[in-house]
Protein backbone atom coordinates (compact mmCIF):
# COMPACT_ATOMS: atom_id res chain seq x y z
CA UNK A 1 0.00 0.00 0.00
CA UNK A 2 2.64 2.46 0.96
CA UNK A 3 5.04 1.01 -1.98
CA UNK A 4 1.64 2.46 -4.44
CA UNK A 5 1.49 5.72 -2.71
CA UNK A 6 5.02 6.22 -3.24
CA UNK A 7 4.46 5.70 -6.88
CA UNK A 8 1.58 7.68 -7.17
CA UNK A 9 3.19 10.51 -5.52
CA UNK A 10 6.22 10.52 -7.54
CA UNK A 11 4.16 10.40 -10.71
CA UNK A 12 2.58 12.96 -9.52
CA UNK A 13 5.64 15.04 -8.74
CA UNK A 14 6.87 13.93 -12.20
CA UNK A 15 3.70 14.99 -13.95
CA UNK A 16 3.61 18.42 -12.52
CA UNK A 17 7.37 19.13 -13.21
CA UNK A 18 6.90 18.59 -16.60
CA UNK A 19 3.62 20.44 -16.62
CA UNK A 20 5.62 23.14 -15.60
CA UNK A 21 8.34 22.66 -17.78
CA UNK A 22 6.36 22.30 -20.99
CA UNK A 23 4.34 25.86 -20.51
CA UNK A 24 7.99 27.58 -19.70
CA UNK A 25 9.02 26.33 -22.52
CA UNK A 26 6.33 26.69 -24.38
CA UNK A 27 4.95 30.70 -23.43
CA UNK A 28 8.68 32.25 -22.14
CA UNK A 29 10.66 31.66 -25.23
CA UNK A 30 12.48 33.95 -27.36
CA UNK A 31 14.84 31.61 -29.32
CA UNK A 32 13.91 30.50 -33.06
CA UNK A 33 10.54 29.00 -33.45
CA UNK A 34 10.17 25.33 -31.71
CA UNK A 35 10.29 23.58 -34.63
CA UNK A 36 13.55 25.00 -35.24
CA UNK A 37 14.52 22.38 -32.59
CA UNK A 38 15.89 24.95 -30.33
CA UNK A 39 13.80 27.13 -27.50
CA UNK A 40 15.46 29.45 -24.95
CA UNK A 41 13.20 29.46 -22.08
CA UNK A 42 13.00 33.52 -20.82
CA UNK A 43 15.56 34.11 -18.27
CA UNK A 44 15.97 37.68 -17.09
CA UNK A 45 19.81 39.38 -17.62
CA UNK A 46 20.16 40.87 -13.88
CA UNK A 47 20.02 44.40 -14.05
CA UNK A 48 24.07 45.35 -12.83
CA UNK A 49 25.34 43.00 -15.89
CA UNK A 50 22.18 44.95 -18.08
CA UNK A 51 24.32 47.77 -17.00
CA UNK A 52 27.45 46.25 -18.01
CA UNK A 53 26.66 45.41 -21.40
CA UNK A 54 25.54 48.51 -22.33
CA UNK A 55 28.89 50.17 -21.02
CA UNK A 56 30.80 47.75 -22.45
CA UNK A 57 29.07 48.00 -25.56
CA UNK A 58 30.23 52.37 -25.09
CA UNK A 59 26.63 52.78 -26.26
CA UNK A 60 25.58 56.48 -26.45
CA UNK A 61 22.75 58.77 -27.78
CA UNK A 62 23.60 58.49 -31.23
CA UNK A 63 22.96 54.18 -30.92
CA UNK A 64 20.35 52.27 -32.21
CA UNK A 65 20.57 48.83 -30.18
CA UNK A 66 18.59 45.76 -30.93
CA UNK A 67 18.40 43.58 -28.38
CA UNK A 68 17.55 39.66 -29.71
CA UNK A 69 15.20 37.88 -27.19
CA UNK A 70 14.20 41.14 -25.25
CA UNK A 71 12.47 39.20 -22.74
CA UNK A 72 10.76 42.17 -20.53
CA UNK A 73 12.58 44.67 -22.18
CA UNK A 74 14.70 46.08 -19.63
CA UNK A 75 18.12 45.69 -21.91
CA UNK A 76 16.18 48.76 -24.52
CA UNK A 77 14.49 50.45 -21.49
CA UNK A 78 17.84 50.51 -19.25
CA UNK A 79 19.72 51.76 -22.65
CA UNK A 80 16.87 54.74 -23.87
CA UNK A 81 16.26 55.81 -19.96
CA UNK A 82 19.82 55.79 -18.86
CA UNK A 83 22.43 56.03 -22.12
CA UNK A 84 19.56 57.94 -23.85
CA UNK A 85 19.74 55.25 -27.09
CA UNK A 86 17.03 54.33 -29.51
CA UNK A 87 16.55 50.93 -29.32
CA UNK A 88 14.27 47.79 -30.88
CA UNK A 89 14.04 44.35 -28.73
CA UNK A 90 12.29 41.34 -30.18
CA UNK A 91 10.97 38.54 -29.02
CA UNK A 92 9.31 35.48 -29.85
CA UNK A 93 6.75 35.69 -27.25
CA UNK A 94 3.57 37.81 -27.08
CA UNK A 95 2.99 38.47 -23.82
CA UNK A 96 6.80 39.26 -22.68
CA UNK A 97 6.61 41.98 -25.66
CA UNK A 98 3.47 43.62 -24.11
CA UNK A 99 4.99 43.49 -20.52
CA UNK A 100 8.02 45.18 -22.33
CA UNK A 101 5.75 47.59 -24.12
CA UNK A 102 3.86 48.40 -20.32
CA UNK A 103 7.19 48.74 -18.92
CA UNK A 104 8.46 51.18 -21.63
CA UNK A 105 5.09 53.39 -20.97
CA UNK A 106 6.03 53.19 -16.96
CA UNK A 107 9.66 54.17 -17.76
CA UNK A 108 8.45 56.87 -19.85
CA UNK A 109 10.50 55.88 -22.97
CA UNK A 110 8.01 54.68 -25.28
CA UNK A 111 9.43 57.24 -28.26
CA UNK A 112 13.11 55.16 -27.88
CA UNK A 113 12.32 51.70 -26.98
CA UNK A 114 9.71 49.71 -28.78
CA UNK A 115 9.44 45.87 -29.10
CA UNK A 116 8.44 43.50 -31.81
CA UNK A 117 7.20 40.01 -31.64
CA UNK A 118 9.39 38.55 -34.07
CA UNK A 119 11.87 35.37 -34.91
CA UNK A 120 15.27 36.78 -34.30
CA UNK A 121 16.14 34.93 -37.50
CA UNK A 122 14.08 37.14 -39.24
CA UNK A 123 14.91 40.43 -38.12
CA UNK A 124 16.64 43.22 -40.08
CA UNK A 125 19.36 43.96 -38.18
CA UNK A 126 21.01 46.54 -40.47
CA UNK A 127 19.99 49.40 -38.46
CA UNK A 128 21.59 48.28 -35.90
CA UNK A 129 24.80 49.99 -34.21
CA UNK A 130 24.48 47.59 -31.81
CA UNK A 131 23.21 44.10 -30.84
CA UNK A 132 22.94 42.50 -27.83
CA UNK A 133 21.75 38.86 -26.53
CA UNK A 134 21.46 36.43 -23.82
CA UNK A 135 20.90 33.15 -25.75
CA UNK A 136 22.38 29.56 -26.63
CA UNK A 137 25.37 28.70 -27.89
CA UNK A 138 24.27 27.47 -30.85
CA UNK A 139 22.03 30.32 -31.58
CA UNK A 140 24.67 32.65 -31.23
CA UNK A 141 26.66 30.63 -33.83
CA UNK A 142 23.27 30.11 -36.03
CA UNK A 143 23.41 33.84 -36.20
CA UNK A 144 27.63 34.28 -36.80
CA UNK A 145 26.98 34.57 -40.69
CA UNK A 146 24.32 37.09 -40.03
CA UNK A 147 26.09 39.13 -37.68
CA UNK A 148 29.50 39.10 -39.80
CA UNK A 149 27.52 40.50 -42.82
CA UNK A 150 26.93 43.97 -41.00
CA UNK A 151 28.73 46.96 -41.21
CA UNK A 152 32.28 46.91 -40.03
CA UNK A 153 32.21 48.42 -36.06
CA UNK A 154 28.74 47.46 -35.56
CA UNK A 155 28.98 46.50 -31.61
CA UNK A 156 27.58 43.01 -30.50
CA UNK A 157 27.73 42.39 -26.84
CA UNK A 158 26.46 38.78 -25.33
CA UNK A 159 25.85 37.84 -22.11
CA UNK A 160 27.10 34.57 -20.95
CA UNK A 161 27.62 32.45 -24.31
CA UNK A 162 30.13 33.21 -26.38
CA UNK A 163 31.09 32.97 -30.57
CA UNK A 164 33.05 29.39 -30.43
CA UNK A 165 36.39 30.76 -32.86
CA UNK A 166 35.16 34.06 -32.98
CA UNK A 167 37.15 35.39 -29.91
CA UNK A 168 35.45 38.48 -28.52
CA UNK A 169 37.41 41.86 -28.62
CA UNK A 170 36.57 42.12 -25.12
CA UNK A 171 35.76 40.63 -22.28
CA UNK A 172 34.06 41.45 -18.76
CA UNK A 173 33.72 39.30 -15.87
CA UNK A 174 30.52 40.85 -13.14
CA UNK A 175 29.69 39.72 -10.16
CA UNK A 176 26.29 38.80 -9.34
CA UNK A 177 24.40 36.77 -7.28
CA UNK A 178 21.28 36.21 -9.03
CA UNK A 179 20.83 33.00 -10.64
CA UNK A 180 24.49 31.49 -11.01
CA UNK A 181 26.38 34.07 -9.15
CA UNK A 182 29.65 35.30 -10.97
CA UNK A 183 29.24 35.60 -15.15
CA UNK A 184 30.80 36.92 -18.43
CA UNK A 185 29.58 39.29 -21.01
CA UNK A 186 31.53 39.64 -23.88
CA UNK A 187 31.92 42.05 -27.02
CA UNK A 188 32.98 41.89 -30.70
CA UNK A 189 33.12 44.71 -33.48
CA UNK A 190 32.12 43.47 -36.55
CA UNK A 191 35.14 43.28 -38.86
CA UNK A 192 35.86 44.47 -42.62
CA UNK A 193 36.62 42.66 -44.76
CA UNK A 194 40.41 43.03 -45.66
CA UNK A 195 41.38 39.79 -46.59
CA UNK A 196 43.47 39.95 -50.02
CA UNK A 197 45.82 42.05 -51.99
CA UNK A 198 46.12 45.82 -51.58
CA UNK A 199 48.21 48.38 -53.59
CA UNK A 200 49.90 51.59 -53.62
CA UNK A 201 52.47 53.93 -55.26
CA UNK A 202 55.41 55.30 -52.34
CA UNK A 203 58.38 57.25 -52.68
CA UNK A 204 61.81 55.70 -50.89
CA UNK A 205 65.19 56.99 -51.06
CA UNK A 206 64.25 59.13 -54.05
CA UNK A 207 62.75 56.41 -56.12
CA UNK A 208 58.44 55.87 -56.81
CA UNK A 209 57.87 52.04 -56.11
CA UNK A 210 55.03 49.81 -56.16
CA UNK A 211 53.95 48.18 -52.92
CA UNK A 212 51.52 45.30 -52.22
CA UNK A 213 49.78 44.53 -49.17
CA UNK A 214 48.80 40.84 -48.69
CA UNK A 215 46.96 40.05 -45.80
CA UNK A 216 45.10 37.34 -44.45
CA UNK A 217 42.03 37.15 -42.29
CA UNK A 218 40.11 34.86 -39.86
CA UNK A 219 37.27 37.38 -38.43
CA UNK A 220 39.33 40.31 -36.74
CA UNK A 221 42.88 38.44 -36.60
CA UNK A 222 45.02 39.65 -39.57
CA UNK A 223 48.97 39.04 -40.22
CA UNK A 224 50.28 39.57 -43.75
CA UNK A 225 53.18 41.13 -45.72
CA UNK A 226 54.30 44.43 -47.54
CA UNK A 227 56.36 43.43 -50.98
CA UNK A 228 57.98 45.93 -53.10
CA UNK A 229 59.28 45.84 -56.33
CA UNK A 230 62.92 46.47 -54.97
CA UNK A 231 63.14 43.82 -51.69
CA UNK A 232 61.70 40.66 -50.42
CA UNK A 233 58.24 40.53 -48.35
CA UNK A 234 58.33 41.87 -44.94
CA UNK A 235 55.86 40.65 -42.83
CA UNK A 236 53.84 43.17 -40.52
CA UNK A 237 53.77 43.66 -37.32
CA UNK A 238 50.94 43.81 -34.24
CA UNK A 239 48.21 43.90 -36.73
CA UNK A 240 45.17 44.64 -35.09
CA UNK A 241 41.70 45.21 -36.80
CA UNK A 242 39.05 46.62 -35.22
CA UNK A 243 35.92 47.45 -37.10
CA UNK A 244 37.23 48.93 -40.19
CA UNK A 245 40.37 50.31 -38.40
CA UNK A 246 43.52 48.73 -39.42
CA UNK A 247 46.92 49.10 -38.30
CA UNK A 248 50.43 48.03 -38.31
CA UNK A 249 54.01 48.51 -38.80
CA UNK A 250 57.20 47.27 -40.65
CA UNK A 251 60.85 47.45 -39.77
CA UNK A 252 62.90 49.39 -42.70
CA UNK A 253 66.28 50.31 -43.58
CA UNK A 254 66.86 54.04 -41.97
CA UNK A 255 70.46 55.48 -42.81
CA UNK A 256 71.70 52.43 -41.68
CA UNK A 257 69.32 52.06 -38.67
CA UNK A 258 66.17 49.72 -38.95
CA UNK A 259 63.32 51.90 -37.98
CA UNK A 260 59.33 51.39 -38.21
CA UNK A 261 57.26 52.18 -40.77
CA UNK A 262 53.55 52.62 -39.17
CA UNK A 263 50.16 52.25 -40.86
CA UNK A 264 46.83 52.99 -39.94
CA UNK A 265 43.60 53.32 -42.15
CA UNK A 266 40.04 53.00 -42.55
CA UNK A 267 39.17 50.36 -45.00
CA UNK A 268 36.06 50.85 -46.88
CA UNK A 269 34.87 48.37 -49.47
CA UNK A 270 37.93 48.84 -52.25
CA UNK A 271 40.23 51.51 -50.55
CA UNK A 272 42.11 51.92 -46.91
CA UNK A 273 42.48 55.02 -46.72
CA UNK A 274 44.56 56.41 -43.65
CA UNK A 275 48.13 57.35 -43.29
CA UNK A 276 51.52 55.75 -42.81
CA UNK A 277 54.31 57.30 -40.55
CA UNK A 278 58.20 56.93 -40.35
CA UNK A 279 60.90 58.22 -37.95
CA UNK A 280 64.32 59.42 -38.22
CA UNK A 281 67.11 61.11 -36.92
CA UNK A 282 65.43 64.34 -38.15
CA UNK A 283 62.12 63.58 -36.56
CA UNK A 284 58.78 61.89 -37.59
CA UNK A 285 57.43 61.93 -41.08
CA UNK A 286 53.81 61.74 -42.10
CA UNK A 287 51.98 60.95 -45.27
CA UNK A 288 48.51 60.47 -46.34
CA UNK A 289 48.16 56.64 -47.56
CA UNK A 290 45.62 55.28 -49.73
CA UNK A 291 45.58 51.09 -50.73
CA UNK A 292 42.94 50.03 -53.40
CA UNK A 293 41.97 46.30 -53.57
CA UNK A 294 43.98 44.42 -56.18
CA UNK A 295 40.93 42.43 -58.02
CA UNK A 296 42.18 39.30 -59.47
Amino acid sequence: MMACMRVGIIAAILVLAYGELGYARAQYSFGPRPDNGIVVPYEPTPDNVVEGMLKLGAVGPDDYLIDLGSGDGRIVITAAKTFGARGLGVDLNPDLVNRSLANARAAGVSDRATFRQEDIFLTDLSRADIITMFLFPQINLKLRPKLLELKPGTRVVSHFHDMADWRPDASQKIQTTEHYGDTWIFLWYVPAKVEGDWQWMAQRGGVVQRHVLTLRQKFQAVEGSIATESQRPIEIRDAKLQGSHLTFWVPIRDAGRTARWDFQGEANGDAIVGNDSTGSALGRTEEPWRATRVRQ
